[in-house]
C-alpha cells in the first residue's frame, strides 16, 4: 500500500474518530437560541414568583425600563401596584412561561413570542390571564428580553421594532378566566 495512502488514511479515521467523540456533546446543546429563551422566560417568571423584582427586571425589554425611568423606577412601579392590588385584596398567586412561537430574524435581531399565564387571586376566587411576551435577542439568541405585546396595537409595535418580522403573530388577547372559590 502507498505509504502516503496509509498515512492519509489514518489522518481521516482521526479526524472521524474525532467528530464521533465530540457528537454526543454537539448534540446535547441542542438549539441554543431556543433553549436561552425559554430558560430565560422561566427564570423570569421564577424571579418574579419569588419577589426578586430587581433580578426580573434585568430581563425587561429596555426600551420600556428606560420609558418607565430605569430599573429602580421600575422596581418601585412594581411593588407600588401590587401594594395597591393587596389593599384591594388582590395577590398574586403565581407567573409562569408556556409555549414560545419560532424564532424569526428581525434585522439584527432574533424575534420570538412565548405565552405567559399570571394568575391572581381575588375576592372569591381565582383570575387566570394569558399574555404574549416578544422575545427579543441582539446576540443571535444569547441573552433575550422580553415586553409584553398583548395590548400593543400592531403600527405601536412597528414603530417600536422597525425591524420587526410580520411573520412573527401575536396572538389575540384572551379574555382573562375566573374560577370561583
Amino acid at each position: 500500500m502507498n505509504m502516503s495512502f496509509r498515512s492519509g488514511y489514518r489522518y481521516l479515521v482521526m479526524i472521524f474518530s474525532s467528530c464521533i467523540f465530540f457528537l454526543p456533546a454537539t448534540a446535547q446543546t441542542g438549539n441554543m437560541p431556543a433553549d436561552n429563551l425559554m430558560k430565560q422566560a422561566k427564570q423570569m417568571a421564577i424571579d418574579f414568583n419569588k419577589n426578586n423584582l430587581a433580578a426580573f427586571v434585568k430581563y425587561t425589554h429596555p426600551n420600556v425600563v428606560k420609558m418607565v425611568g430605569g430599573e429602580a423606577k421600575m422596581v418601585e412601579v412594581i411593588r407600588s401596584q401590587v401594594d395597591k392590588w393587596k389593599e384591594e385584596g388582590i395577590s398574586i398567586s403565581s407567573v409562569s412561561i408556556g409555549d414560545a412561537k419560532p424564532i424569526v430574524k428581525a434585522g439584527t435581531e432574533l424575534h420570538s413570542v412565548v405565552a405567559q399565564d399570571l394568575v391572581l387571586s381575588v375576592p372569591g376566587g381565582k383570575l387566570t390571564r394569558t399574555s404574549y411576551l416578544l422575545a427579543t435577542s441582539p446576540d443571535k439568541g444569547v441573552t433575550w428580553r422580553f415586553i409584553d405585546a398583548t395590548n400593543i396595537p400592531v403600527d405601536k409595535l412597528y414603530q417600536m421594532f422597525p425591524n420587526y418580522n410580520k411573520a412573527l403573530v401575536i396572538p389575540v388577547k384572551k379574555e382573562p378566566v375566573f374560577i370561583a372559590d
